[in-house]
């Protein structure tokens, strides 16, 4: 498949809706999405971009699919630690897409955050 026909897909776009079991649901999409992209032409340099992730994109859904599992048999620590391996993964990708540093001259916040290590903040802070 050639990689404009890969990134027109509807498998490719977002936001997705479900109808029944949220997890047979996730694996479903995810099992569609590696064999997505492994039929990618990888003769072309954006195919072969997309086909050198398979590896991250195969252990960032596997790990996911762990980690929902986990969160769903109330086994919070392995659920984490599962999203952990994604998102660490993912992160190089993530870095690549957001800029450093304070965003809300980019958008629109609704939600505000951040890192602390091993201080907790209180709500006041």
């Amino acid at each position: 498949m050639h990689h404009i026909d890969f990134l027109n897909d509807d498998l490719v776009d977002l936001p997705k809706t479900r109808a029944g079991d949220y997890v047979a649901f996730m694996d479903d999409l995810f099992r569609r999405y590696i064999r997505h992209v492994q039929a990618v032409d990888q003769r072309t340099p954006l195919g072969v971009m997309i086909a050198t992730r398979f590896g991250t994109i195969q252990v960032a859904c596997d790990a996911l699919m762990r980690s929902l599992k986990a969160v769903l048999s109330g086994d919070r620590p392995t659920a984490y630690n599962e999203l952990d391996v994604a998102l660490t993964g993912l992160g190089p990708h993530f870095d690549a897409m957001c800029p450093k540093g304070d965003m809300a001259n980019l958008v629109n916040p609704i939600y505000r955050f951040r890192t602390s290590g091993d201080k907790p903040f209180l709500r006041k802070d």
